[in-house]
C-alpha cells in the first residue's frame, strides 16, 4: 500500500474525528451515519483508532503484525463509510434525510465505494505479497538445512 494512501486515510479520519469533537452533529454525514448506533464517545473511539491504526501502519514496517492490525482498524471504518454511502444511493437520500436523485447521490458519495475497494485490493495484494515473501524465505531455509543438498 502506498504512504500517500494511508497519509490521505489517517488524515481523513483525524478530520472527521475534530470535526465530531467540534460538532455531534457531523455524525449524521453519509459516511458516517453507522456510529450514530454508538454515543458519541464511543463513535470518537471508532474514529480515532481507525487515525491511530493508520499512524502505526505508517510508522511500522509492512512485515509487523502492527502494520496490518491499523489497516484492519482503518479498512472497518472505510466499509461503514462505503456501505452507507451505498445505502444512501439507493434509498435517495442522504444520512441525514436529505433527498435527491439516485445520480446524484453517486456522483456525491461514490468516492467512498472507490476508496474502500482499493484499500482493500492494496491490503489483499500486500499480504499476498508478505505471504509470498515468508514462502520463499521457509523454502530457502529448509533447502540450505536439508542434509541431501549438501
Amino acid at each position: 500500500m502506498h504512504p500517500w494512501f494511508l497519509w490521505a486515510m489517517t488524515v481523513t479520519h483525524i478530520f472527521w474525528g475534530l470535526c465530531v469533537l467540534y460538532s455531534p452533529g457531523v455524525l449524521f454525514i453519509t459516511a458516517l451515519v453507522p456510529l450514530t448506533a454508538l454515543s458519541v464517545p464511543w463513535s470518537l473511539v471508532v474514529i480515532w483508532s481507525a487515525a491511530l491504526g493508520g499512524l502505526l501502519s505508517l510508522l511500522y514496517s509492512t512485515y509487523s503484525p502492527w502494520w496490518l492490525l491499523g489497516l484492519i482498524s482503518q479498512q472497518i471504518l472505510m466499509v461503514l463509510a462505503g456501505t452507507s454511502s451505498l445505502a444512501a444511493v439507493a434509498a435517495g437520500q442522504y444520512g441525514d434525510g436529505v433527498l435527491h436523485p439516485r445520480s446524484f447521490i453517486g456522483a456525491d458519495q461514490g468516492w467512498h465505494v472507490i476508496l474502500v475497494l482499493f484499500h482493500a485490493l492494496s491490503m489483499l495484494a500486500y499480504v499476498t505479497r508478505i505471504l509470498s515473501a515468508h514462502q520463499s524465505n521457509v523454502t530457502t531455509v529448509s533447502a540450505t538445512k536439508d542434509p541431501s543438498c549438501l
